[in-house]
């Protein structure tokens, strides 16, 4: 059997209009209200990526002008450091060149107090060594006169002699008188020699001025004529050691006594 339709429900009643238009209001608020949100939304969104950014350039460049800041800083550090080290090095060169000159004139004046003082040294011996040596040589003035020897050309009156001294040599010293005082005179000399206080032998005048003097038989060497005084006349010029005390004879042992005699006429 067919079926009958509801004749309600396929009337040609006509739709409520209040209906339809319920549902598309519905449906047209759904979708439109939707851009709108997204828009709020989009919006926010954007203005907080704009003041995160804009926070970000600002921390950002804060940031860099401190670490800028702070550069600079160790920048000028670095500078003082390099330039206190600089001045150190300076420093270090002057008292080294300042140590090294004065070690080098310390050791310059060491040297030549070192030499000064052997000097000294060898001054002080030698004089020492000469004032302990004994003169051997002695020069005797007989008679009313005022004269001086004359010695090798000084005014001694003792020496020493050589100390190369022998037996069978001749012991060359010239030796002239000054006469001093006025008047004439005859005069006489003599040379003795010694050996370990014994006279000695066969003593001889070397050279004598036969001039003015004479050898005479007792040994002294007389004037030929008188001998008028002011004026330096000369004597002999050494003396003549026998043989026999060749082996024998030396500077320790050895002592001369020179006599000279005036007679004012």
């Amino acid at each position: 059997m067919k079926r009958d339709y509801n004749r309600d429900v396929m009337s040609d009643m006509p739709v409520d209009s209040s209906f339809t238009p319920q549902t598309q209001k519905k449906t047209t608020t759904r979708t439109s209200t939707k851009p709108k949100i997204n828009a709020i939304g989009t919006q926010k969104r954007t203005t907080k990526s704009t003041t995160a950014s804009k926070t970000t350039k600002k921390s950002t460049s804060s940031k860099d002008t401190t670490t800028g800041k702070k550069e600079e800083k160790l920048r000028t550090k670095l500078t003082n450091s390099e330039d206190q080290l600089n001045d150190l090095e300076k420093l270090n060169e002057e008292s080294i060149k300042t140590y090294r000159f004065k070690s080098k004139r310390n050791r310059v004046f060491i040297i030549l107090l070192s030499v000064l003082l052997a000097i000294a040294i060898v001054s002080i011996a030698v004089v020492l060594s000469i004032s302990k040596l004994k003169t051997n040589c002695n020069m005797f003035l007989h008679g009313n006169v005022e004269a001086v020897f004359i010695v090798d050309g000084q005014e001694l009156d003792e020496f020493r002699s050589p100390s190369n001294l022998q037996g069978n040599r001749i012991f060359k010293v010239n030796i002239d008188i000054e006469i001093q005082s006025g008047g004439e005179y005859n005069i006489k000399f003599i040379p003795k020699c010694y050996q370990k206080g014994v006279l000695m032998e066969n003593t001889l005048i070397y050279e004598h001025n036969t001039t003015l003097f004479k050898e005479d038989t007792d040994g002294y060497y007389v004037s030929i004529n008188p001998i008028k005084g002011g004026q330096t006349i000369n004597l002999c010029g050494g003396i003549i050691l026998d043989y026999y005390y060749e082996n024998s004879l030396n500077v320790d042992n050895f002592k001369l006594d020179f006599h000279v005699y005036f007679e004012k006429v």
